[in-house]
């Protein structure tokens, strides 16, 4: 009984000290957080604290946009979100989902100076990494829903509450996770994968790199497609009207372009240090901090367009307008630079699809009657 309670007395000291309450398992023996060491400590504390600074806005902005969606899903009368809506509200899912996770796991850290213990730690890993994957995956797939309807006039319909698009990301997701079995863990301050990883940061990586270039050249190739239509225009309103959409058009992919670069390029540094078994707390820092900043350029762009009203849809009415009276104004349908009689047009879209879905579109799926 003496030596129970002895025993007790010091975990406690210990834990006074700053030192972990007790050893976790074997696999996490690299995530122990070893106060006495020099600026051990002190790299722990910037590390945490950023990155918790960063996740409480992310949070603030995901909660900010899930409200306003769902005031705006009541508001309608058919129940139904435009596209420009729907796409924030995704990734906001897939950028809140990765935040709580890694909310827990740098809070737990800094308190008890150690990450998760097995086989929780796994499970976070395996957590933050299947979000960072669909986020990924999202703007993935918007950029390529985007070009499809602008450039190839192809629209689907996936479905109520876009169930299959969701069943696919997702899909996709879990498979590459099954694929990374086995390399979840603890890294320095969290958990996500093991130090030694490879297949983790490797997928992360060419996911990185893909998504990167399919963004920049299906954006682009939206821009020459816009550019082309002012060039065969031979109305100088509707040449203004079409330099007007272009412009908007041109900094919103800027705009998307630039978020990206500013969340992925920190991580895949972050993955390039796991390969090469670089390990400074710039990099843990920068990393930790840059996959919130899609949340945050999320709702930026989301307030920016939408304002602040609740329950104003001015933006979308006067964009809807102006799209509608240039088609009015053309024989050729407003996307499509050259006629093109050979061109097939596959339809899989409902029959109350309304004009919106389409602007929705052609703006880069935001809904905006500013120049920006």
């Amino acid at each position: 009984m003496k030596s129970h309670i002895f025993l007790t007395i010091i975990l406690f000291a210990r834990f006074v000290r700053g030192s972990p309450l007790s050893s976790p398992p074997p696999v996490n023996d690299e995530a122990i957080i070893d106060v006495n060491l020099d600026n051990g400590l002190r790299d722990l504390y910037i590390v945490s604290g950023v990155s918790l600074l960063f996740l409480q806005l992310n949070w603030i902005g995901s909660l900010y946009i899930f409200y306003r969606t769902f005031i705006k899903w009541r508001s309608s009368t058919c129940n139904a979100i435009p596209l420009s809506l729907r796409f924030p509200f995704y990734i906001a899912i897939t950028d809140f989902g990765l935040a709580v996770p890694h909310t827990i796991n740098i809070a737990y850290t800094m308190i008890y100076k150690r990450t998760l213990s097995s086989p929780t730690c796994e499970f976070f890993g395996g957590l933050m990494n299947t979000f960072l994957l669909l986020n990924l995956l999202m703007i993935g797939f918007i950029a390529i829903t985007t070009w499809l309807r602008v450039v190839q006039e192809i629209s689907f319909n996936f479905g109520k509450y876009d169930y299959k698009l969701w069943a696919i990301i997702i899909g996709i997701a879990l498979t590459l996770d099954c694929v990374s079995f086995g390399e979840f863990g603890a890294s320095k301050y969290w958990c996500a994968n093991i130090p030694k990883s490879k297949i983790i940061p490797g997928i992360l990586l060419t996911f990185i790199i893909f998504i990167l270039a399919t963004i920049l050249i299906l954006y682009i190739h939206i821009l020459l497609i816009i550019k082309n239509i002012e060039i065969l225009s031979i109305n100088r309103e509707q040449t203004g009207r079409i330099n007007s959409i272009e412009n908007q058009v041109t900094l919103k992919i800027f705009r998307y372009i630039l978020m990206f670069l500013l969340q992925y390029i920190p991580i895949l540094i972050y993955c390039l240090g796991t390969l090469l078994q670089m390990d400074h707390i710039l990099i843990h820092a920068i990393s930790s901090t840059a996959i919130n900043f899609g949340a945050i350029g999320n709702v930026i762009q989301y307030i920016k367009i939408e304002g602040w009203s609740f329950t104003s849809m001015s933006s979308l009415k006067s964009i809807i307008t102006m799209t509608t009276s240039l088609l009015s104004k053309q024989n050729t349908p407003i996307f499509q630079a050259k006629k093109n009689n050979n061109s097939k047009k596959v339809d899989f879209k409902d029959d109350n699809i309304e004009l919106h879905d389409i602007v929705d579109s052609f703006n880069i799926n935001i809904a905006s009657s500013d120049d920006d």
